[in-house]
Parts: C-alpha cells; structure tokens; sequence
C-alpha cells in the first residue's frame, strides 16, 4: 500500500527532530515513486505514475527543507558526506531506472516488465543502502549533540554546587558571627552583673541594639535598686 509522506511542518512539535523527519520522508518520498513505478511497469495506466509525481515533488520539497548548518561543526561533515552520497544514489536510479522505464513502457507496451523489475530492484536496493548511511550519521550526529547537551548540564550542575556549598559556608560564617557578636557581650554583661558593675560600657562595643537597650534596662535597675538600698541605710543610721 502506498505510504504517505508526512508533512514537517506538522510533525516538528511531536518529534522534535526537523533533520531526523527530513530524512526518514525522504526514504517514504522516494519508496512511493518506487511503487508507482511497479504499477505503471505492470498496467501501462498513467493513473499509477500519481504516486510517483508525488513522491517526487516530496523528494525535492524535502532536499530543500534539510538544513545541517545549525548543527555543531564537527557533526557536519559526516552528514555532509552522507547526504551526498544518498542523494547521488537517488539521482541514479531516476536516470537509470525511473525515468527510461517509463519512456520505454510509453513507446512500448511489450516491454521486459520482470526485467525492468528487477533492474529497479537493485538499483533501489542501492538507494536503500546510502539513505541508511545517512540515517545512521543523522543519529550519531542527534547522540553527540545529547552527549554535548548532557556535558553542559553537569558542568552547570557542577557550578551550581560549588556555589551553594560557598554560600552555605559562608552562611555559616555569617550565623557564628552573629552569635559571637551576641553571646559575647551577653556574657560580658552577666559577669559585670555579678560583680555589680552594669554599664552600657561594657557592651557598646557590640553594636546590637537590642544588647544595648538590654543594658541600660540592666543599668537603670542596679542604680534605682543601689539607691534603695543606700536609703534604707541611712534610715538605719
């Protein structure tokens, strides 16, 4: 049956792959003109030389839609190489089988239909094999790209540990600073407390409001609670 060529604009979004659809077309492109070749070798009905027109326009909207140029330099050449073998096996059988087959069933019905078969057959089995050239050096191609793609990742991964662990550190750093700056003038103000000496001299080196008001709250309870006790003593007195 014959197998219709689908159309890349509309397959893009689903595959993904504009280059890897370009070129599976090409081989339905050209299997449906090698199906209406058969047809027409075997009735003589231009009806079947349909299938052909129309895989050959696809053949020629597909050459011109493959575009390598945006792949990375060291994937081209390859695919370069492939992609004109592949399309030098696609113009030998249009020569060599294609287009004189269908000039000689024209002039002549009593042609050599089984031998013209099987002419096409080898040749076609030729294009077969530098299309799958090609189609091996577009997946070896799309797997660099994936293996390049996977390398960038772990490098950006990478980067971005090394800063989180630097910013942890530094976090770190940054939280046992602020501790020190606290705990430090607290226990400052706790010794002083128990030799009676509160003054927010002793923590305004800190810097921290809340020690300081801390302090002066401290301050002003030992001198309101200092001159309690000088009172009473002099009523004593």
């Amino acid at each position: 049956p014959l197998v219709p060529a689908r159309d890349i604009d509309a397959e893009r979004e689903d595959r993904g792959d504009e280059l890897t659809l370009s070129v599976d077309n090409l081989m339905t492109a050209m299997l449906n003109q090698e199906v209406g070749l058969r047809g027409y070798l075997a009735t003589g009905n231009l009806s079947f030389l349909e299938p052909y027109q129309s895989g050959r326009r696809d053949e020629l909207r597909l050459r011109g839609a493959i575009d390598i140029g945006k792949l990375a330099r060291e994937d081209r050449d390859e695919l370069q190489n492939a992609l004109a073998l592949e399309e030098r096996a696609a113009q030998r059988w249009h020569a060599e089988v294609a287009d004189r087959q269908i000039a000689a069933r024209r002039a002549d019905s009593a042609v050599d239909v089984a031998g013209f078969l099987d002419e096409g057959k080898d040749r076609f089995d030729a294009y077969r094999a530098a299309h799958g050239t090609l189609r091996h050096a577009v997946e070896r191609a799309a797997i660099s790209a994936a293996r390049r793609h996977h390398a960038e990742l772990t490098r950006a991964n990478l980067w971005a540990c090394v800063m989180l662990a630097m910013l942890v550190a530094l976090g770190g750093f940054g939280v046992r600073a602020l501790i020190r700056r606290t705990i430090r003038p607290l226990e400052a103000l706790s010794n002083a407390a128990e030799r009676g000496e509160v003054s927010v001299d002793v923590v305004r080196g800190s810097g921290l409001r809340e020690v300081l008001v801390l302090a002066e709250t401290l301050e002003r309870l030992f001198r309101d609670r200092k001159s309690v006790v000088q009172g009473k003593s002099v009523d004593l007195g």
